[in-house]
């Protein structure tokens, strides 16, 4: 209802001014003013990360106990000492982990940063056969990338951590793993060597660098763990 889209997991994604299974349920009524520091909205009012109170999430609560771990406003892992937040860290979460909104949270941000990143994308592309890829450097040379890449992605929404996938959950059918469906959230499905055709990165909806669309093959399968 109201607009909301259906996703491959029989749930709705509804549109930021709606709520509930269907997006039955308007978010001005149930959150009246909106949630902020990263709040949810849900039909019984806005449902607050830790340390953030009130009835828009707008209180922000001292660290609950001395030396004790909790969230910033960004949802990142800190220490409490003398009543403030120190030392976070980001978490990076298993995609199939993270929730609805997290995953949204990522894929609007990655698309909307993407002008800012192909510089890294060209420079994977140009090293492709330049020694990135031996085997002494694969792993430190990805890690660096994926690392630029987020840190790029947080000056945008400092909640737009970078997930992963632990294949070896789907080692036996890897490519009907869930974030290959085509619900806003997630990544869109095969495109047979063409376009991709579903999802947020299908035809249409995401240009990549090479200016024309972006292109899946899923074939074989991953080794077994």
């Amino acid at each position: 209802e109201n607009g909301g889209t259906c996703t491959g997991d029989n749930t709705c994604t509804c549109p930021p001014d709606f709520t509930g299974s269907q997006c039955q349920n308007s978010a001005s009524v149930s959150c009246p003013g909106g949630c902020q520091n990263g709040g949810t909205c849900t039909p019984t009012g806005c449902v607050c990360p830790p340390l953030f109170s009130g009835v828009n999430c707008e209180d922000r609560r001292e660290c609950p106990v001395e030396g004790a771990r909790a969230e910033n406003e960004c949802g990142h892992s800190c220490v409490c000492r003398n009543g403030r937040l120190v030392d976070c860290c980001r978490v990076r979460k298993e995609i199939h982990d993270m929730t609805q909104a997290e995953r949204q949270t990522f894929i609007d941000t990655y698309k909307a940063s993407y002008g800012d990143i192909t510089a890294l994308i060209e420079s994977h592309k140009n090293n492709f056969f330049n020694g990135i890829h031996n085997p002494g450097e694969f792993l430190p040379w990805h890690r660096w990338c994926i690392l630029a890449i987020e840190n790029i992605l947080l000056q945008r929404n400092c909640r737009a951590v970078m997930p992963y996938w632990d294949w070896t959950l789907h080692s036996s059918d890897p490519w009907n793993a869930p974030l290959w469906s085509d619900a806003s959230h997630y990544y869109g499905g095969d495109g047979g060597g063409s376009c991709v055709t579903t999802g947020p990165f299908r035809n249409g909806q995401f240009t990549p660098v090479s200016g024309t669309c972006l292109t899946r093959e899923f074939s074989g399968l991953t080794p077994t763990a």
